[in-house]
């Protein structure tokens, strides 16, 4: 009988450090997943940015001649 229940609190031990690794985990893997979001935010940002400053310096000032393309 003592076998048998050291054998289950083993076993409860066991499971129980496997679920704090998959919550760790877990964890982690979201925060890569909102890092990773933000970075996509910020490539999105960037690249709206460089269209409007290019349109903005190119099509009305300049850029593609002296008086740019209007």
């Amino acid at each position: 009988m003592f076998d048998f229940l050291h054998r289950l609190f083993q076993q409860n031990i066991e499971q129980e450090q496997q679920t704090n690794e998959l919550e760790s985990l877990n964890r982690f893997t979201e925060n890569c997943a909102n890092e990773a979001m933000h970075q996509a935010e910020n490539a999105a940002s960037f690249a709206e940015d460089s269209l409007n400053n290019f349109f903005d310096n190119n099509m009305f000032g300049g850029g593609f001649g002296d008086t740019g393309m209007f």
